[in-house]
This record gives structure tokens, C-alpha cells and sequence, in this order.
């Protein structure tokens, strides 16, 4: 009895402070109605491939009939994003249900670790969370649904922070189908509180109260870009949600230029109140009807009327699987990274080379492959962080921090080997960790 209370308390730790953040709903995919204390929906996406991140590996276990996450047309849908299902109103303890963050913790930086962030904890107004998205596709089939029918229709610039936040919902969306629409949460955190992990959960989910009569165009990759300031980068109207680091992707970008669901891929604060905008502003919504965000949710970002799309750039990440069908050197793009500008028309098989993670035994089967990997990577980064300097079209968030950085890595092949070190190592600890927390929890279940 003894051991299985322990191994119940190991497990149960593990959960409040290792675990990352999911979005609750009774509408999501791999939901257990049977578990007020579910943490796996919360378990991070990198390197895996596609049938394993698709609807976070759970397109097999559907939510229970009747159930959808429901979307009201041009209203506010609340949201709970927490890194445990017992943090919210869907567990069973009152008293776990008290807090306002996405994960509390002990000490002084509180449950900063599950939100991999830079900010202080209890700030109001945190920065560096990035952003969560969700998006919709219209089609009651799940096994129909490819990646690239998702249209973000929501952003909360300061989630995953608040447990509470609010999603907008653009008042022009159509009906869904019989049997309902899909939709898809996602976050991806900032690359100086952790790399490569991603976040993504799917939803048999309905917009009620839809009365727009116009389907949604098709949507595009996200150009990175710097909404509202400067708009001539941004992708005009519809947007795909951002399938990073994994097995058939749409950003190839590296670990330490991750995509974010916030106005550096031009994504207002609230609803998009631009998918069904053309080049040139023939047909497009003002996004100064976006409401106000509360509940922990940051103020709404003004509006921009973008006139038209960048050049595209020949690019291919370690992870990305798609080709683009244009080429233009790296001085011409406008953006701070070239492979946010890809038109990609081609979508082929990779396989995830498993040996970029460091075997516990400390043994360095892929180191040579790593570093010549990791030195492209930070010759591109730091070649294009240049150019951005002598750029008048678009800013980035912390451009000169981050070309200083890289700067400093391409010149000193010591601090090169040490931060790729660093990162097999986080690679190899979040591994473990995962299979840990996964062992343990079975074994609590197994012997409650």
C-alpha cells in the first residue's frame, strides 16, 4: 500500500510541475470522461511523425456524442488552459480550481516552467508567452481533413498564461456542416524559454448563431511579418495554423526561430476579422471591429489593411518536408526569416532521424550530423538577422539581441559546441522525463 501511495504522489508531482499546457474542453479529441486528473493532452510535439502529432495522435478517440466545443459567431467563446484537467471546471476538487494561471507552482516563479516563458510571474501583462490560435476547418469528417484546411479564426496574444481566456469569434463565419465542424488549439513557445516544443489538440467543434453565407477561402502559410506596424510581409486573409518541427510541415524553421500565433506572422489579437480580404483590399473586414480582450486576454491590436504578399524563398529546414516552387536570395525577402516566405506546392514522406536525440548512455552516435546540422542553422539565422539590420520594410521583435547572439555563436566554436551541448542535453531530460511521468502515471492508475 505503501508503494503504491508513493508512486501515486511521484506521479501526481510530476504532473503539476513537469506537464506543459492543453485547452480543456468535453469537445477535444483523446478527452477521458472517466479522468477528472488528466494530464497527457498536455504532452509537447517535436520530431514525431505525422499520424503521431495529427489531432495530437488522438483522431481515433473522438469526444463523446453530442459533445463540441461551441463556437458563438461573433461572440467570445471562454477557454480554460491549464496543465492539468483537475485545474479546471471540468475536475472534481473546488480547491484545485482556485488559481487565475495556466499552471501554478511553488517559490517565486510559480508554474513559469509549464508555460515556458521569460515573464515574470504575476505579471498582468506577460510578453514573451506568445500566443495561442485556434482554428477551423468545415468538415464533419474527420478523416477527410488535411492540414492545410485549418483556418485560424481566434488569437490570444497572452496565452497560455491566465487559466481563463477568451477566444473571439469573427461574426461572419458560415454555418458548419451536418455533423458539425473540426477545429484545432495551438501554442508554441518562445525560443529563450525552451525550444522546439509545440502544442496542438483537435475538436469536433460548431459555430452557433452563424449566419454568413460565404465559405472561407482557402487559407495560406503565415509569412512572418510585424502586425500592425508593418503589414507589406503579412499573408492577406486567411491564414493555416503553424505545424512546426515535426513530420509534414508548412515552417521549416529551426529550434531557435520557432512560429508564434501573435502579430510577428500578422495575426490581430482577437478575431481575424481578415480571411476573406484579397490583394489590394478589394474585399476585406476592418479589424477595428475586433472587441476588446479581457479576462487576461491583452488589449486588440489595431488595424492594417496589407496590400500584397513578399517574394517566396528557396528554403528547407531539418524538419520541414515541403519544397517551394520560387527562388530569390536572402537580401531581397523583407522578413527576418526566409523560410516564413514559402509558397509550398509539394507535400512528400520524411523520416524523423531518431538519433538527434543523445542516448542516455552519453554515447554520440549523431554529434557530427548535429553540429554541421546546428552550424547551417545559426549561418542562415545569423546571415539573415544582417540583412534585417539594413531592412527599412520589417522589424522584428528583438532583432538586435538575437543577431548578437548568433554573432557571437558563428564566432567562437567553443560557445557553438557548448550550446548545442546544452540542447541535446534538454533534449535528452525532456525525454526522460516524459517517459517517466507516462511510466509512473500507468503504474498509479494500475494500482488505484
Amino acid at each position: 500500500m505503501r508503494v503504491t501511495q508513493l508512486c501515486f504522489a511521484l506521479a501526481a508531482s510530476l504532473v503539476s510541475v513537469q506537464a506543459h499546457i492543453a485547452l480543456w474542453d468535453e469537445g477535444m479529441y483523446g478527452w477521458d470522461p472517466e479522468d477528472p486528473n488528466q494530464s497527457e493532452p498536455v504532452l509537447p510535439l517535436m520530431h514525431l511523425p505525422f499520424n503521431q502529432w495529427w489531432f495530437h495522435g488522438y483522431i481515433n478517440k473522438p469526444p463523446q456524442e453530442g459533445k463540441f466545443m461551441e463556437l458563438p459567431s461573433g461572440g467570445t467563446y471562454k477557454g480554460q488552459v491549464a496543465c492539468n484537467k483537475a485545474l479546471t471546471t471540468y475536475g472534481q476538487n473546488d480547491y484545485q480550481q482556485t488559481g487565475i494561471y495556466a499552471c501554478d507552482g511553488q517559490g517565486d516563479t510559480g508554474g513559469i516552467g509549464a508555460m515556458h516563458t521569460s515573464d515574470q510571474w504575476g505579471s498582468p501583462d506577460p510578453k514573451d508567452v506568445k500566443g495561442c490560435g485556434i482554428a477551423i476547418a468545415y468538415e464533419s469528417d474527420v478523416n477527410k481533413i488535411k492540414p492545410e484546411d485549418f483556418t485560424v479564426i481566434s488569437t490570444n496574444y497572452t496565452c497560455p498564461w491566465f487559466k481563463d481566456v477568451d477566444f473571439h469569434i469573427p461574426a461572419d463565419l458560415p454555418p458548419c456542416p451536418e455533423g458539425g465542424c473540426h477545429c484545432m488549439w495551438g501554442w508554441i513557445h518562445a525560443a529563450d524559454a525552451g525550444s522546439e516544443q509545440n502544442y496542438l489538440l483537435g475538436y469536433r467543434c460548431n459555430v452557433t448563431g452563424a449566419t454568413g453565407v460565404t465559405p472561407l477561402p482557402a487559407p495560406q502559410t503565415a509569412n512572418k511579418c510585424d502586425y500592425p506596424a508593418d503589414t507589406s510581409n503579412c499573408t492577406v486573409a486567411g491564414k493555416q495554423m503553424h505545424f512546426w518541427y515535426n513530420e509534414r510541415n508548412n515552417n521549416p524553421q529551426g529550434e531557435y526561430d520557432p512560429p508564434f500565433y501573435n502579430g510577428e506572422y500578422g495575426f490581430m489579437n482577437g478575431a481575424q476579422t481578415d480571411l476573406f480580404a484579397t490583394v489590394g483590399g478589394a474585399q476585406s473586414s476592418s479589424s477595428s471591429s475586433i472587441p476588446a480582450n479581457n479576462s487576461g486576454s491583452g488589449s486588440s491590436a489595431s488595424s492594417a489593411n496589407p496590400a500584397s504578399t513578399s517574394p517566396q524563398v528557396a528554403a528547407s529546414g531539418a524538419y520541414g518536408d515541403a519544397q517551394p516552387s520560387t527562388t530569390a536570395s536572402a537580401t531581397s525577402v523583407s522578413s527576418s526569416s526566409a523560410v516564413a516566405n514559402t509558397d509550398y506546392t509539394t507535400q512528400t514522406t520524411v523520416t524523423i532521424d531518431t538519433t538527434m536525440v543523445r542516448p542516455s548512455d552519453g554515447s554520440t552516435t549523431n554529434d557530427a550530423a548535429l553540429t554541421a546540422d546546428a552550424t547551417i542553422n545559426v549561418q542562415a539565422h545569423a546571415a539573415i538577422a544582417t540583412s534585417v539590420s539594413t531592412s527599412n520594410k520589417t522589424k522584428t521583435c528583438s532583432a538586435s539581441k538575437r543577431k548578437r547572439h548568433l554573432e557571437r555563436l558563428m564566432n567562437s566554436p567553443e560557445l557553438m559546441k557548448k550550446h548545442q551541448a546544452r540542447n541535446q542535453r534538454r533534449r535528452q531530460e525532456r525525454l526522460n522525463k516524459t517517459r517517466i511521468e507516462a511510466d509512473l502515471v500507468q503504474m498509479s492508475k494500475r494500482n488505484l
